[in-house]
């Protein structure tokens, strides 16, 4: 196709407004079919020249990878790189917008990684062949995240029409950082050494970089084909995204010039320690010949040059070696030179080696180890290296398949077991060798220790010359300027560097020279919220984006997506309020585990907060979010404000028990909850209830006490002793349990009054109701002290609660309350504990203890005796 013919499809395309993508034979290319709500910025691709164009722009983007990252370093293009294989995978969708976006992935992996050749060629000894093969099979491998983000831009494009920008961004953040990677390398990465912006990855980590980069790319490419197709830039949807984009970044330079001010004044009344970094340049091919002259020939090189420091600038605390620096623990009879030298001259020597475990059946095992030596000739406790690089210190699979330990250049290094923080007159500080110091959660767990300097050891030798260092080395400054910490830097061949707790690189030697640098660090430690809870950001669009997902595709079968024909039968809806009993029984498992992992409040606040964004997201995509907000006032403030009082005084009831029984004791008094739904049901609906009432909810709460108590009391002077002992915890912390009171009224009072205002109606007001609890569950967060650790295990049991027994179960108990029979479903409710309790028994295979049968019988019995004392 000519040039002249391209622009005339291009014109006719932007004519035709029901035109989208189809494809049809294998040899005809792309062509133009009828009705699609997004054909307008898509242009027709018939012939070769099309195909070609299109492999090329996603080569392109994908090669520029290697330019934006170090050495090369050009953040600048940071905001149009992306672009060219933007352009090309919107002209694609299913399997062959796949296969582009891999294209475009493995591209990138490929040229940014090169040096996994001649690694592979020189140190494992590989033909040339098999270490190309290496490559391309990492570059298939983790390239494959951008083909998914590529395939999932087609339906982006579809469902979200002009906003796609904004959720392509999230998309492309999320496929990053959920796929593994030996080596991490976000698109944000490329500010690490512009401060005044990257700062702000200390609250938000290099994924809230990313995703403004990614937005950028996105933004300018709808803006040009806006141009293209109706010569404006400025429809209000692209005016929006701008303005959000705007925000963002006037919000990170906000934030990273404010921490960079607070890092400058901490900096200047902070003492500062002056540390000498030794490189001695000594690859592999020269370290064996200088090892050839001599056992101690190696360790004479580095006291030489650490004498010079010592000599040129005096004052000099410690002295750091690389990693591997001795062939040994330094108390070894060859390396008494060493300990000579720092008693002589009275500094401290931080250095790398290896050591050996004794022989336990005739093994040894052999770890990659740090050591401290103190100025007086003392060796302090040895680290040995937790993380392990695969492929260089150990050979993945080989218990499996042994003959991979025969492949030459691999070690055969075992892991350590613990974290060590040292205690310096001048620093508190703890050892990071080699491939640690880009691993971004064991930093952030050395940082939680109150270390206030990193000491990274590394051997890059093994890597040669190539692009490796540069990129290592930006890894590790990124993980001071998350965590605010200093970190010092001694390699082998380079590059050794200062970095500064701005994350910037001070001071830095060149690779591949022998060198000395001394320079004074400053005991700076500044906390951070990456620091502190890790990629929290980038779970959260985690989790949005599941939920998205999960309401996109189970539109038609998700209960927020059903279009009520009327009502549900009562029989249903009821149904949907048994259900609901059931998901909150699942959850007290789930919620204890959170609980540990976070603490009460946090995962509260986390989980409501999900299930409301969630929520609105769904409301909004079936277009009913302006219907609920368009309720009468009086029911949106008082039901809403009975909903997030009961869940902030029941999480805050559990968050402040100051201990496990406390725990069990407030959970029974907010499980008064389904008797006083029954009983205020009688004045607010007009039930009518007998006297026999009385004796249901007295049954029931003896089986919810039975089903959480471990021990079944045997006489009455036990069940006098267990009043006696709540009561006098109650007078001792009341209020714990004025709160879980205040929950089961609240509830209770929920339950009835949503049901009086909006019973029959398609009013869905639940998923705001649990916006405005996470929020405010947030905001009360700072004033109760609790320490919070995330991982992949905690996010996955995060947004199972925040899609299940948050948003689900809550929609469906305001569906079951409104159509369904409120008095069964209240009855039914005492049935949570116990259900709970039989669950957790069936997980973690425990006997049923007596008590438990007799709460059934109870439980059962009383809801039975509820249910029939009870009408409406």
């Amino acid at each position: 196709m000519g040039g002249t013919d391209v622009a005339s499809s291009i014109a006719c395309d932007a004519r035709a407004p029901d035109l989208h993508l189809a494809f049809g034979g294998r040899r005809r290319g792309l062509t133009i079919s009828a009705s699609s709500p997004i054909a307008d910025d898509y242009v027709s691709a018939k012939g070769p020249r099309r195909v070609l164009l299109i492999i090329a722009s996603l080569a392109i983007s994908g090669a520029a990878q290697t330019v934006i990252f170090p050495p090369t370093s050009a953040w600048w293009l940071t905001p149009l790189h992306l672009i060219p294989g933007f352009w090309a995978l919107l002209q694609l969708r299913g399997g062959r917008a796949f296969f582009g976006g891999w294209w475009m992935g493995v591209v990138a992996h490929v040229t940014l990684l090169y040096w996994l050749v001649p690694t592979a060629h020189r140190f494992a000894n590989l033909p040339l062949p098999v270490a190309v093969g290496v490559l391309v099979f990492y570059g298939v491998v983790f390239g494959a995240y951008v083909g998914v983000f590529a395939w999932g831009l087609y339906f982006t494009r579809r469902h979200f029409g002009p906003y796609w920008p904004c959720v392509a961004a999230v998309l492309w953040t999320v496929c990053e950082f959920l796929t593994p990677q030996i080596f991490e390398l976000g698109q944000g990465m490329a500010f690490y050494q512009q401060p005044r912006f990257f700062l702000i990855a200390s609250v938000v980590g290099v994924p809230g970089i990313t995703i403004q980069v990614v937005f950028w790319n996105a933004l300018i490419l709808a803006a040009y084909q806006s141009w293209r197709t109706s010569k404006t830039v400025g429809s209000l949807p692209i005016l929006k995204q701008a303005a959000v984009a705007a925000a963002l970044l006037v919000a990170s330079v906000g934030y990273s010039s404010v921490r960079l001010n607070r890092i400058d004044h901490a900096e200047q009344n902070a003492e500062t320690r002056r540390i000498a970094l030794v490189q001695t340049n000594l690859d592999v091919a020269k370290r064996a010949k200088v090892n050839e002259t001599g056992p101690t020939a190696l360790l004479k090189v580095f006291l030489d040059l650490s004498a010079d420091a010592i000599a040129k600038t005096p004052g000099i605390d410690a002295i750091v070696w690389a990693e591997g620096a001795l062939p040994g623990a330094p108390q070894l009879p060859r390396n008494q030179q060493l300990l000579e030298f720092v008693a002589e001259h009275e500094t401290e020597v931080w250095t790398g080696g290896h050591t050996w475990s004794p022989k336990v059946d005739g093994k040894r095992n052999r770890f990659n180890s740090a050591f401290r030596v103190f100025g007086n000739g003392e060796v302090d406790a040895t680290y040995n290296k937790n993380i392990l690089m695969p492929f260089g210190e150990y050979m993945p699979l080989a218990d499996v398949l042994p003959f991979l330990r025969n492949i030459d250049g691999v070690g055969n290094n075992t892991p350590g077991e613990r974290l060590n923080v040292y205690d310096a007159p001048f620093a508190r500080f703890c050892f990071l060798i080699c491939y640690e110091a880009v691993q971004q959660e064991y930093v952030r767990h050395a940082v939680q220790q109150s270390v206030d300097l990193l000491v990274n050891v590394t051997y890059d030798a093994w890597l040669g010359d190539t692009s490796f260092p540069h990129q290592h080395l930006a890894v590790a400054a990124i993980q001071s300027a998350q965590c605010g910490v200093p970190m010092v830097r001694a390699a082998t061949t380079g590059i050794s560097a200062f970095i500064d707790a701005r994350g910037k690189i001070t001071a830095q030697t060149q690779p591949f020279t022998r060198a000395v640098m001394v320079g004074d660090v400053a005991r700076v430690r500044m906390p951070s919220i990456y620091a502190k809870y890790g990629d929290w950001f980038a779970w959260c669009f985690v989790v949005a984006l599941v939920g998205l997902v999960v309401a996109l595709f189970c539109r038609r079968c998700f209960p927020m997506g059903i279009r009520l024909r009327g009502q549900p039968s009562p029989v249903m809806a009821t149904a949907f309020g048994i259900l609901a009993i059931v998901l909150w029984s699942t959850s007290v498992g789930v919620t204890r585990r959170l609980a540990e992992s976070l603490g009460p409040l946090t995962s509260s606040a986390w989980i409501y907060t999900g299930s409301g964004l969630i929520g609105c997201g769904i409301l909004a995509l079936r277009g009913r979010l302006r219907r609920t907000l368009a309720a009468p006032r009086s029911y949106l403030v008082g039901c809403g404000a009975l909903f997030v009082v009961y869940l902030l005084s029941f999480c805050l009831a559990i968050g402040l028990a100051s201990s496990s029984q406390q725990v069990i004791e407030v959970g029974l008094i907010n499980y008064l909850w389904p008797g006083l739904t029954l009983v205020f049901g009688i004045p607010i609906l007009g039930h009518r209830a007998r006297p026999t009432l009385l004796l249901g909810l007295l049954l029931a709460f003896l089986g919810v006490y039975l089903a959480t108590v471990s021990e079944l009391p045997q006489t009455p002077a036990d069940v006098a002793s267990a009043g006696l002992s709540l009561w006098n915890d109650f007078i001792r912390e009341p209020l714990p349990y004025l709160l879980a009171l205040c929950a089961a009224l609240a509830w209770s009072l929920y339950s009835n009054i949503n049901q009086r205002f909006v019973a029959g109606s398609s009013i869905i007001a639940v998923p705001l109701f649990l916006l405005a609890s996470g929020v405010a569950l947030l905001l009360l967060r700072p004033f109760v002290e609790e320490t919070s650790h995330f991982s992949a295990a905690v996010m996955v049991e995060l947004s199972y609660m925040a899609l299940l027994p948050g948003l689900l179960a809550y929609y469906l108990w305001d569906v079951a309350m409104r159509f369904g029979s409120a008095i069964t479903v209240a009855s039914l409710s005492y049935l949570i504990p116990l259900f709970s309790v039989l669950l957790i028994c069936w997980w973690q295979d425990v006997p049923m203890r007596t008590s438990l049968w007799l709460a059934c019988l109870l439980l059962i019995g009383g809801a039975v005796v509820c249910r029939v004392s009870v009408k409406a």
